[in-house]
Formats: structure tokens, sequence, C-alpha cells
């Protein structure tokens, strides 16, 4: 790597890789099937890894950790994503044109695009497959439902891992629009699964329905983090008191993270599929990543959802990329290897200047 030139633009963080030989691989989810508000995510992939060569790669939360040196492998789409997605969007469209004027949901519509999602779900689901155990994993996508294929894949490997979902909403509904697989019904698919995760804990959550709100406060395994009391404990100046207590209600060793972008405030994120006003600030979920690390919690995979394809959500995810990169390398090392690492960063001619 030339540090006096940039990356190799299309290449994920301008960075050659050999998936095979690296420490964990990215896969684009060009999905947005279900999507029933602002369209777009579905190019949201290819726009994050285009702008990617322009992040800079000395990570400020883990400065141990040189990517540059052994950088993640970018696969290619899933290709009956990239077949699928158009043709199930536009009946979609469909469903929810009937929806919104009051009329009946026709059963086949419905029919065809759930078996049409799951067939989706299930070939992304057996890409996964293919790079665990040895490999950690990201999905960027593409609407929410790209999570159930990545528990899929980790239910048969990692069956007692908890899903940390960065999220303005919980995603835990019976159906939505009568479908059964839709990104507003995610979770509550994966808690009914044959084998769910240990716990699914909600952090930024800001809008839900009273349906989803009485049954995840009745779940024994879901636990929800309201962005209303993150701002309260900053104001108190007890965030990291409470970043702690977060933490420790995490039941697992391994975590998997999701990340819906429109967890952020709004203005951070401009175009994301369901805005909602009260988010949080980019530097919470840096130092949760951070105290996730230091705590010792090994981060075996994660998604980033739900953004645009333009303005800034591409240049936030490509960072939010990296950072989530880096953390699941770093979660990887003992913690006397983190600290003899973050030390001799630390006394570095660099650092002391």
């Amino acid at each position: 790597m030339d540090d006096n030139l940039p990356g190799i633009r299309g290449l994920l963080f301008g960075l050659k890789a050999i998936p095979q030989e690296a420490p964990g691989v990215v896969i684009p989810v060009p999905l947005e099937a279900t999507v029933t508000h602002k369209e777009g995510t579905a190019q949201a992939p290819y726009a994050i890894i285009d702008v990617s060569y322009q992040v800079e790669l000395h990570s400020w939360l883990f400065p141990e950790v040189e990517l540059w040196r052994n950088p993640p492998g970018l696969l290619p789409a899933c290709q009956d994503i990239v077949e699928g997605n158009a043709r199930t969007r536009d009946a979609m469209r469909r469903l929810i044109e009937k929806a919104e004027r009051g009329e009946p949901l026709p059963k086949s519509l419905v029919q065809t695009i759930d078996q049409a999602m799951k067939t989706m779900l299930e070939a992304l689901s057996e890409m996964i497959r293919v790079w665990l155990p040895e490999q950690w994993f990201g999905l960027i996508g593409g609407e929410h439902t790209l999570t159930w294929s990545a528990w899929q894949a980790l239910s048969g490997v990692y069956p007692d891992t908890t899903l940390l979902i960065l999220d303005a909403h919980t995603d835990v509904r019976t159906r939505y629009l009568g479908l059964q697989y839709s990104h507003a019904t995610v979770f509550r698919r994966l808690l009914e699964a044959s084998t769910p995760p240990a716990a699914l804990i909600f952090v930024g959550t800001r809008a839900v329905s009273p349906e989803e709100y009485t049954y995840l406060q009745a779940h024994p395994h879901c636990h929800v983090y309201p962005a209303l009391a993150i701002h309260r404990t900053a104001f108190c100046g007890r965030l990291y008191e409470w970043l702690n207590e977060l933490i420790a209600s995490i039941p697992t060793d391994r975590v998997y993270l999701s990340v819906d972008l429109d967890v952020f405030e709004l203005g951070i994120v401009e175009r994301a599929g369901t805005p909602v006003p009260g988010g949080i600030p980019y530097s919470f979920v840096q130092e949760l990543l951070y105290m996730l690390v230091r705590h010792g919690k090994r981060i075996v995979g994660f998604d980033i959802c739900e953004g645009g394809a333009t303005g800034t959500d591409p240049d936030l995810a490509a960072y939010l990329l990296f950072d989530l990169c880096c953390a699941c390398v770093a979660s990887r090392t003992t913690p006397a290897q983190r600290q003899e690492e973050t030390d001799s960063s630390s006394s570095s001619p660099a650092a002391t200047t």
C-alpha cells in the first residue's frame, strides 16, 4: 500500500484481497423486495464499495488492527438475489398499492412474494455457510431481511450467540402486508426459529407498534434499550455506566451486530428507507464497539442495512463498515495481545509527537 496514493476504486477499501486468505469476507446484498416506504437501498451496497477506497485505514478505535495488511475479502452478490430482487419488487409494489387503497390483499400475490423471498434468503444463507466457522462475515444491504440469512447460517455453528440490533424499529411483527418474510417481520422469524438466538438486544429503538411493544415486554429473551434512554443517560453524565450495564446484559461471549442506518439521527443519514427523528450519534456506536471488544465479546459477524445509495449515506456506511471489520479482527485477539499491541502503538513516535 502506497500511503501517498488513494486506494484502487472498486475494491473494498481500495485494497486487493483474496477471500480464501482473508480474515473475513464481505458480501453485498442488493435486496429491497419488501421495502414499504423509500426505495433505493438495493443500490447501496455498490455505492458503499465504490466510496470505500476513500476511507483512511488507521483505526482510532483499535490501533492494534492493521487492516491494510490483511484486509477482508469482497465476494460477489448472491446471484439468486441479483436475479430475483427486481421481479419480486414489482410484485410488492402491486401489493402495496392494494393495501394503500384499502383493498383485500390477494393471497396468491402474498404467497408469490413470500416464496420468492424465502428462496433468495436461503440462497444467501448457503453462500455464508461456506465461510464458517473459519472466517467472520459482514453483509452490506439492502433491506433488513438479510439478517434472517445471517442467522440461518450462524445458528448451525454458533447457536449460543446474541444478536445486538441497532435500529429505530424492532421488526417483530407477526406478518406485514400478509407477508412472513418482510423487513418488518425479520426478528419475529428469528425468535420463532427452531434454533433462536440466545437473546435479541435492541439499541436505539424509537418506533414500535403497540403489538410489538407488548410482545417484546413479555418475551424473556428480548431486551430493548430505546434511544430516549441513551439521550437521558448522556444528559445525566452516566453514559459509560449505562453502556457497561448494556454489555453486562449480553448473556453470551459471541455477538452478531445488525445495524440499520435509521438508528442514526436524521441529518447523519439522509436516505434511510424509514427515517425516524431522535436517533443516536455515530460516536455512540464507535464506543459500543470499543467496549464490546474490551469486555471480551467475540464478534462473529455483522450487517449494515437500509441506507441509501446517494447523499452521505454511502460515506457513513463505508466508515461504519471499516469500524466493524476492525472490531471483528480485534475481538479475535486475546486481552493480553490487545493490551500489548495497544501499548506498543501508544508509545510510537507518531502517538507522542
